[in-house]
């Protein structure tokens, strides 16, 4: 035991410099979410080794004080495997329903810290059966919870993947979903924390998987997506992509829809939303958001340019273009035209009087 204790301990800062190398790759999202989650299993193996040790009676004051932590592991996983297959942005409130689980773990449990550290041993002592313990069910129902949204995300997309790509994936959701059933089994038979080492011998797996692909193939999570852009989809569908699109927004009650979103688009042309974020990035540079913005902006030139709205303000032709203020308005009006709208609208009136 005092082996695996101290090997471990080893795995648990190997685990600091992978994710730190993880951290501060700026080449592509996904290394961030994965620097997250290594950091995320390296801090919760300490507060293993912390617990199973002599070092609560030396530090009482750190009792406690990562017990949420392994509530993000599943989160930012799932993250790091989304933007892995597609660059479509993840909404904030999308972010925060996955760390809201987190969120109020960390302010129920946030009273204990009003004990001092022994004070705060010898109460959650008091409370075990009846407080912690029911807690300690519900993280293993979260960690499991995640490892099934993983494995759904994998088969749904797994055809889509290249073969390389598809391992990467497959080996990481097989070891979280090794941990997350034997952190679920040893929390429903109670038994001792120690035997916990098998869970935290899986999550040492995943950090040095981690710090083999940082280090040994530091460009493979953007390699592989630069080649499944390219590959996966043929020119020919994509170019029917783009003319559905076009056909779609052409439509007035599409394009002046405040209130459309990419979720809409691809039910409308009958194709997968990561596809036409491919499809936009891959032919035309661009995102959803711009694509729409720079028809609605079109169709605000035209409004600027018509007698008949000469009366209209500028919050209006926003509105009458799809927009939804007039601050995003005129972000995008000078974005796409290089100037603002009152001076598209006084050099198109000037150019017409000559």
């Amino acid at each position: 035991m005092t082996l695996l204790w101290n090997l471990l301990l080893v795995c648990a800062f190997i685990g600091f410099v992978i994710s730190g190398g993880l951290l501060f790759n700026k080449s592509h999202k996904s290394y961030f979410y994965l620097g997250v989650f290594v950091l995320v299993f390296a801090i919760e193996t300490l507060d293993f080794l912390y617990l199973t040790s002599k070092l609560p009676d030396l530090y009482p004051n750190v009792y406690m004080l990562f017990y949420p932590i392994c509530l993000l592991a599943g989160p930012v996983l799932l993250m790091h495997l989304t933007y892995l297959i597609s660059d479509i942005q993840i909404l904030l409130r999308t972010k925060l329903w996955h760390f809201t689980p987190f969120i109020l773990f960390t302010g129920f449990t946030a009273y204990l810290f009003g004990y001092s550290g022994i004070e705060r041993i010898k109460f959650t002592d008091s409370i075990y059966a009846s407080v912690i313990q029911p807690l300690n069910y519900v993280k293993a129902i979260h960690v499991l919870f995640y490892a099934v949204l993983i494995i759904r995300l994998f088969i749904k997309n797994r055809l889509l993947l290249k073969s390389e790509k598809k391992q990467y994936f497959f080996i990481l959701t097989l070891i979280y979903s090794i941990t997350a059933v034997s952190v679920t089994v040893l929390t429903a038979l109670m038994v001792s924390y120690s035997y916990f080492m098998i869970y935290f011998i899986s999550t040492a797996a995943i950090s040095l998987f981690a710090g083999y692909i940082l280090y040994f193939k530091p460009h493979l999570l953007t390699q592989i997506r630069k080649k499944y852009s390219n590959t996966n989809l043929a020119k020919e569908f994509k170019l029917k992509t783009l003319v559905k699109m076009h056909a779609f927004f052409d439509e007035s009650e599409n394009l002046l829809n405040p209130k459309i979103d990419l979720q809409d688009l691809s039910k409308a042309i009958g194709e997968k939303k990561h596809h036409i974020s491919q499809v936009l990035s891959d032919e035309m540079n661009s995102n959803f958001n711009d694509f729409v913005n720079k028809k609605r902006i079109d169709y605000a030139k035209l409004l600027l340019t018509n007698p008949r709205k000469a009366h209209l303000k500028i919050l209006a032709i926003a509105l009458e273009s799809g927009f939804t203020n007039k601050s995003t308005f005129y972000r995008s009006f000078v974005k796409f035209s290089n100037c603002t709208p009152s001076e598209y609208k006084n050099k198109k009136g000037s150019q017409i009087i000559k």
